[in-house]
């Protein structure tokens, strides 16, 4: 340790550790936590040989519960740091890089060490896409759990680089925007070190591999760090700008899903927030936790362009939001979505004149997420493979997780060799892509389901840190032909503007020429069946209602009934037909005039052509 070290005292102005204008480092500790307990407060420097100093602060130069030192001789490569309370050791929470020593799911036999950044990194003429929210497609992945499966085939698996690797991929696929779950610092042993069955600890560290830990990040943090575990140059600062820089070169968002967790200041939030917009040029946030401080995210300067995705908006927040805002950046989950598409597609009753208003819900002023399933609860698989959620592993004796998942398995439970019950399954998989696809919110969908990934039943995988937890980037038959499907319900919806239009659509014939924006069918035309038990519609989009004359029309025939049904289309100007382009069941039905049949449990999609158009 540098016996000669010229430390220097002032009043600070903001926490964390800086440069100073007069090239000095400053260590500025916010004690807000400790304030008016502790007795000693004051900085800790070790050395590359684990030597420490201990420098305390001086109270007649706090600032509220801010206490700060600059050092102007500190050779910053060489010395790691922390704060002390008494005698506890302390994190930086506002630290930028932390020291990690042991593998990912091993607990850390010493206290992580804060880093002082001094590499400067070249973001060349870096541009953040700034995609609308109708023209975007969300896919939301774990970092580690994305390529840790030896199936990935990438070189540096379940970490920032893995997902570099896998960028082509997403954009092959139509994605535009990934959701990373939580990238921040954060102590994935932390369940382990809280467990109040001690017994079972030592059963589970005895391998990174077999250790049951937070793998999820939705817990206390260290909110301005990036996870050093996900990189695998030993510098997760440089490995997590490279990842934005890179997807922004292919037209790619990144953002970041952030947890706050209880009892946090709202200002280290806004700060957080802030701090990563700037420093890593990440394009939005997804936000969820507790005290989140919505009125000053929405009314922040800085975030004004990014994407701010919430669960849900507070009614005197919302309020803040304008009726038509220069640029729509906020978005909240469409309301019961998930499970309302979830139980319409099972067949449940009632459900039907719900499932369509929130097909065409589309605010002006407040983008909707369209999703059925997420990292938490069943896999899109798994959704009709289990109708019991199967934990067992978690250690909870299966008490975690939601119980009502509004699964089916299509007559057997789990994995089968069986052609019908497959065939049943990739059906209602089919089905539930084109009603998140085609909707028009905003489409999410969660890592591995666009190829039928499973997770073996588990529904709470949040400390799978296995193969159950991991994507399996399988190649087979059923995965080939989902990913196709995915495919092409992603380019169906970016190639036709009626299904993304920014403004919601308005049932009514905007151009006088007879067919309305979007308009409903049942067994008769322009009757639709509302009633209770109807499991059956028809949807017309009149694609030149989007502003171009040229644009598209497609009748989709949704029949979630156990019968086959026959549903009636609007009659079409002469020299015009339906032709049917997809089909969830995979089965052709005999067309008569004016009438298509939908077999049951599927969606058909038609396209409106002119006779004799035989295109693809």
């Amino acid at each position: 340790m540098q016996p000669d070290l010229k430390v220097k005292y002032f009043k600070p102005e903001k926490p964390g550790v800086y440069k100073n204008k007069d090239g000095s480092t400053v260590f500025c500790f916010d004690a807000a936590k400790y304030f008016g307990k502790a007795k000693k407060l004051g900085l800790i420097l070790y050395d590359r040989n684990g030597r420490e100093a201990r420098i305390p602060f001086k109270a007649s130069y706090g600032t509220g519960s801010l206490y700060a030192l600059s050092i102007s001789n500190l050779d910053l490569s060489d010395h790691t740091y922390n704060f002390y309370v008494d005698d506890e050791i302390v994190n930086d929470p506002y630290g930028k890089a932390f020291t990690r020593t042991e593998n990912f799911g091993v607990p850390e036999d010493k206290s992580i060490r804060g880093l002082v950044e001094t590499a400067d990194f070249d973001w060349e003429d870096d541009q953040r896409p700034e995609i609308p929210y109708e023209n975007s497609v969300m896919y939301g992945l774990n970092v580690r759990a994305f390529t840790m499966h030896s199936s990935s085939k990438v070189k540096n698996k379940g970490t920032f680089e893995g997902v570099i690797q896998k960028l082509d991929y997403l954009k092959d696929l139509g994605v535009t925007s990934v959701v990373l779950m939580p990238v921040y610092e954060f102590d994935e042993c932390l369940a382990i070190k809280n467990s109040k069955n001690p017994k079972n600890i030592d059963e589970m560290t005895k391998s990174a591999a077999g250790a049951r830990v937070n793998c999820w990040g939705f817990q206390d943090a260290l909110y301005f760090a990036p996870k050093a575990h996900y990189s695998s140059k030993n510098d997760p600062t440089l490995s997590f700008k490279e990842l934005v820089k890179a997807a922004h070169k292919k037209g790619m968002e990144i953002i970041l899903h952030f947890y706050f967790s209880p009892g946090l200041n709202p200002a280290y939030i806004m700060e957080a927030l802030k701090f990563w917009t700037v420093e890593y040029h990440v394009d939005g946030f997804r936000i969820s936790g507790f005290d989140i401080p919505f009125r000053f995210i929405l009314m922040e300067s800085i975030l004004m362009s990014s994407k701010l995705w919430f669960a849900y908006i507070p009614g005197e927040d919302a309020s803040m939001i304008p009726a038509k805002p220069y640029l729509r950046n906020v978005s909240c989950d469409n309301g019961n979505y998930r499970n309302t598409i979830r139980m319409f597609n099972k067949a449940d009753e009632g459900c039907l004149n719900e499932f369509i208003s929130l097909q065409k819900n589309n605010p002006s002023n407040v983008a909707l997420i369209n999703y059925v399933c997420d990292y938490d609860g069943f896999s899109l698989r798994d959704l009709y493979t289990y109708e019991r959620k199967h934990n067992e592993d978690n250690g909870e004796n299966n008490f975690d997780g939601n119980n009502a998942n509004h699964s089916w398995n299509c007559g057997l439970e789990g994995e089968t060799r069986k052609k019908h019950i497959n065939e049943a399954r990739a059906r209602q998989i089919k089905n539930i892509l084109t009603f998140v696809l085609l909707g028009a919110g905003t489409p999410y969908i969660f890592s591995g389901d666009e190829f039928g990934n499973s997770r073996f039943g588990n529904n709470n995988a949040y400390c799978m840190d296995n193969e159950k937890g991991y994507v399996e980037w399988k190649d087979n038959s059923f995965a080939r032909d989902i990913l196709s499907y995915t495919k092409n319900m992603i380019s169906l919806r970016m190639r036709n503007p009626i299904f993304h239009m920014k403004d919601e659509l308005k049932n009514i014939d905007t151009l006088s020429c007879g067919y309305p924006d979007l308009s409903y069918h049942g067994f008769e035309a322009w009757r639709p069946d509302l009633g209770y038990n109807s499991r059956a519609i028809g949807m017309f989009y009149y694609g030149p209602c989007c502003g171009n004359r040229n644009a598209g029309s497609y009748y989709i025939g949704i029949n979630m009934h156990w019968e086959n049904h026959r549903l009636a289309v609007p009659k079409l100007p002469k020299g015009y037909v339906y032709s049917k382009i997809f089909d969830t069941s995979g089965k052709d039905g005999i067309s008569k005039d004016n009438e298509i049949p939908v077999n049951a449990r599927s969606v058909c999609i038609y396209e409106v052509r002119a006779k004799g158009d035989n295109k693809k």
